[in-house]
């Protein structure tokens, strides 16, 4: 099933997932003010506000040397798996 929103395109995977996928850095903010208006829950809250600095960085070109590479590999490498708490 495919729900089409606006411009955003979420697609329901199973009874309990749903994939958003964004296909563009323009179109990004439709899925953060999407996670803004409906919090993701526990670690993946953390995950999602690195994420959102990391985009911010690159949005505004940051990574584009090696001491702006630097804290978004420091950023990303404590997402997900790699989170302590």
């Amino acid at each position: 099933m495919i729900i089409k929103n606006n411009q955003k395109l979420l697609k329901l995977k199973t009874i309990d997932t749903l994939s958003a996928g964004v296909y563009s850095l323009d179109k990004i903010t439709h899925l953060i003010n999407y996670f803004y208006e409906f919090p993701l829950l526990g670690t993946k809250s953390k995950d999602f506000k690195d994420w959102v600095a990391i985009y911010k960085r690159i949005k505004s070109k940051k990574h584009l040397t090696e001491s702006g590479r630097s804290p978004i590999k420091s950023i990303s490498s404590n997402m997900n798996r790699g989170r302590l708490c």
